[in-house]
């Protein structure tokens, strides 16, 4: 068992002052953090690992003065640098020439921060402008098309653009095959996997079109009476009515949030399984129950949980968001606090995920293929804590793909 450092609960720190932000929508004071360049090597290389560089850059507060150039060198008969006898404004201290502990990044790490930021915002812009313009040839074909998680979701959040965004989902439900066509029709090429999920390059961005709600985007596993059950409630909240959101002022269907709250901790599951979980994930369930705490029966939520066998999951996921992240949520759930503790050790530590991408890349295909059937063995206990039995179901599919 590995322990959480000083730099672990600095991020922890930073992000649950941020979701503070978020929910009141007041500027938050945050507690000054000072480390030497190593410290905020790791303090960024952790952020970005997790999804939330840009979160944690804007509540560095950095001012303008950060970016300044001062040349002010230390006088040549003062042969002690410390702290004390040097200004943070400094060239020196500035651009890492000396190694102190400073309240802001060198400015070579800070300007790559920005640079990290700035990319986030115009990821953002760019799936906006990709959502208006697949919306708008939606409905002048009557399909009712309703986005999934994404920019739509991302509307909770004060400062949308902060928010990690990957591939587009959009749920065509009835209307999944004419959607399809038409767009193929429209020039795409549309790689269909099956009846339920087909996925399409636009603009260079992944968009993936949903049927049902199998989580077809975690591909090569076997589907078992939990995604039925799933599926089959979350068509239930879809029943119930649909959000609506403004996105650059057009208006966006979105799930309701009982329907998100489900989405959410069914597709952390799955990624806790196949890749692990992020911290991104937790802020986004941290902050859709922030919002929607008058909205959602967690009493009715619980016991879906339950039937869906995720509940021991979703206790645990929430217990760090309560610890670590400032969730403000008293449910009477029996947590397994080993579990909870397992879950961390493994979001920060699982050596498997530590590996570099580069020298994974640079594996061998059988390399490779010994790399993953090693994570899935070392990955067993999570499969045990959803179902019994699951695992072995599972490893004769895993072992072929």
């Amino acid at each position: 068992m590995m322990y959480l450092t000083t730099y672990h609960y600095s991020l922890l720190s930073l992000l649950r002052e941020y979701l503070q932000s978020e929910k009141s929508e007041l500027t938050v004071a945050r507690k000054e953090i000072k480390f030497g360049r190593e410290g905020w090597q790791n303090l960024y290389n952790l952020s970005s690992k997790h999804g939330v560089a840009s979160m944690v850059f804007e509540m560095l507060n950095i001012s303008e003065r950060a970016s300044q150039l001062e040349l002010e060198f230390i006088p040549e008969n003062n042969s002690k640098v410390n702290s004390d006898n040097i200004n943070n404004d400094t060239l020196l201290v500035k651009y890492g020439l000396i190694d102190i502990e400073t309240n802001i990044p060198p400015a070579d790490l800070l300007t790559k921060w920005k640079i990290d930021t700035q990319n986030s915002e115009d990821i953002y812009k760019k799936d906006v402008d990709i959502i208006k313009e697949l919306l708008a040839f939606f409905r002048i074909n009557d399909i009712d098309a309703l986005i999934i998680n994404g920019v739509g979701f991302g509307q909770m959040f004060v400062h949308p653009s902060h928010r990690h965004y990957g591939d587009v989902d959009i749920f065509l439900g009835s209307e999944y095959t004419r959607g399809n066509k038409l767009l193929g029709k429209l020039g795409m090429n549309i790689e269909v996997v099956n009846q339920n999920y087909s996925t399409f390059k636009f603009r260079g961005v992944t968009v993936r079109n949903h049927k049902c709600f199998y989580f077809h985007q975690f591909r090569h596993r076997i589907f078992t009476k939990q995604d039925k059950r799933v599926d089959k409630q979350l068509m239930k909240f879809l029943e119930s009515g649909y959000d609506t959101v403004s996105v650059d002022d057009i208006e966006v269907k979105t799930p309701n949030p009982e329907f998100m709250l489900l989405y959410l901790t069914r597709h952390l599951v799955l990624h806790f399984l196949e890749y692990g979980i992020y911290l991104r994930h937790l802020c986004d369930i941290n902050l859709l129950i922030e919002r929607n705490r008058d909205s959602i029966d967690f009493a009715k939520m619980e016991k879906i949980f339950k039937k869906c066998h995720i509940l021991k999951l979703f206790t645990s996921f929430i217990s760090i968001c309560k610890t670590h992240l400032g969730l403000n949520l008293d449910l009477n759930l029996k947590e397994d606090k080993d579990l909870t503790q397992r879950i961390l050790n493994d979001m920060f530590f699982n050596k498997y995920r530590l590996i570099d991408k580069g020298k994974f890349k640079k594996m061998r295909a059988l390399g490779r293929y010994f790399f993953r059937i090693s994570y899935l063995f070392s990955s067993k206990w999570k499969y045990d804590h959803i179902q019994r039995g699951l695992f072995l179901r599972m490893l004769p599919y895993k072992l072929l793909f």
